[in-house]
């Protein structure tokens, strides 16, 4: 009986412990997995990131470029403007004089 009862209780530990390698494998296993999926996860959400900077940032060279032309376009109407005022000026100064001289 004794003999039978620690045969049990051998055979007991031996699925005990079978079982638990067996657990410990599965674990790892599913780990493993888990941990590849949130690395393949994260690496598109770091492509995602990247391609949206890229973005961002040709859309920020182009919207400087515009402003930077508009700026340019508005520079050179105001000189425009300017230089006919002065010109106006310039005309509108002789015929005062040429008015002034006349009354004298």
């Amino acid at each position: 009986l004794k003999t039978t009862v620690s045969d049990q209780l051998e055979s007991i530990t031996q699925r005990i412990n079978s079982s638990r390698t067996e657990c410990d494998a599965k674990l790892d296993s599913l780990e493993n997995r888990v941990t590849s999926r949130i690395q393949d996860r994260c690496e598109v959400l770091k492509s995602e990131i990247d391609s949206s900077y890229q973005t961002l940032a040709s859309q920020q060279q182009a919207l400087s470029e515009r402003i930077e032309s508009t700026m340019t376009c508005f520079a050179d109407q105001f000189t425009v403007k300017l230089d006919a005022l002065l010109v106006a000026q310039q005309s509108l100064n002789q015929v005062l004089d040429s008015e002034k001289i006349q009354r004298e």
